[in-house]
């Protein structure tokens, strides 16, 4: 249960939690199986930041 509650706490101490998003990315190998990975690194930031003009749902990008 200490797993669970941590996970389903994670971020909840954030101002704005509803507007918290993660990037994943599905890429599909050879043998025709899905891979799915996470991106949240130092590039996506920038580039969200400079999208704000062109993308309306991104209000804030750190």
């Amino acid at each position: 249960m200490l797993y669970v509650n941590d996970e389903v706490s994670y971020d909840k101490f954030h101002k704005n939690v509803g507007q918290i998003y993660r990037l994943d990315k599905e890429t599909t190998k050879d043998n025709g199986d899905f891979h799915y990975n996470s991106y949240t690194g130092y590039f996506q930031g920038p580039r969200f930041g400079q999208a704000l003009r062109t993308m309306p749902g991104i209000v804030y990008t750190t």
